[in-house]
């Protein structure tokens, strides 16, 4: 990078050697890497891909009083530049040595109007550039274990054993933000009940398929997680269908 010529003697000119220097090297507050929110009753992972670049400075001192009647320093900088350019560093101490090395040649000190040893080194700026992160969040619900049961209820009250198809339905959640989702599956359930993994941090909307089911809202997590659905019948137990 070429930050331009500066008089070592002139204070304004220094002033502005020191502000290209404080601007090279000052941090950035901005926070490359941002924080990612998990989501309530929910694993998962996040991951970040940030790309750095690095850069060295090397600013160069050379005599004012033999440059102050030339008015460019491009055949300089411009050997420099392609003398340098096969180095593995842009070092300060490397560069002068690069640069007085290729002051060695008389054609150059002609173009250049320097002699070697005329090149000294001032320091180096060592800045680091950080483009912006990106997240790439992945959150899995978190699930209880549930234990269900299906149940005919008879006009006269009483109840027995059944069997069908239940449905779960995720209605509405218990935080905000909300937590991940994962879908729960219909699920059939025998005389002797039926184990579904519900998300946890929703309301469920459990159902039976068949004619009559009922339908239950079910908060999860829950510290009972046992839930009976029961499904009306016209006809009781001894009774045939149509029969009186």
């Amino acid at each position: 990078m070429w930050w331009g010529k500066f008089k070592v003697a002139a204070p304004q000119s220094m002033e502005r050697l020191g502000q290209a220097v404080r601007a090279a090297a000052q941090e950035d507050p901005y926070i490359v890497v941002l924080p990612v929110q998990a989501v309530p009753y929910s694993q998962g992972c996040a991951r970040w891909r940030v790309p750095f670049t690095g850069q060295a400075t090397a600013v160069l001192v050379i005599p004012y009083e033999r440059k102050k009647h030339q008015r460019t320093l491009e055949a300089f900088i411009a050997g420099l530049a392609t003398y340098v350019a096969s180095q593995r560093g842009f070092l300060s101490a490397l560069v002068v040595a690069a640069a007085n090395g290729w002051l060695q040649s008389a054609e150059n000190q002609q173009a250049s109007g320097l002699k070697p040893g005329e090149v000294l080194a001032w320091g180096d700026v060592y800045s680091v550039m950080v483009d912006s992160g990106k997240d790439v969040p992945r959150w899995e619900n978190l699930t209880q274990e549930w234990r269900v049961y299906i149940r005919v209820r008879y006009p006269d009250g009483s109840t027995a054993p059944a069997e069908g198809v239940v449905r779960a339905l995720r209605d509405s959640p218990l935080t905000n933000p909300a937590p991940s989702f994962s879908a729960a599956p219909e699920t059939y359930v025998g005389k002797d009940g039926a184990t579904i993994q519900l998300g946890k941090g929703w309301w469920w909307k459990l159902k039976v398929s068949s004619p009559g089911g009922e339908e239950r809202l079910v908060d999860v997590p829950n510290p009972t997680p046992t839930v009976t659905l029961y499904v009306q019948v016209a006809t009781s137990p001894s009774q045939p269908p149509g029969g009186e």
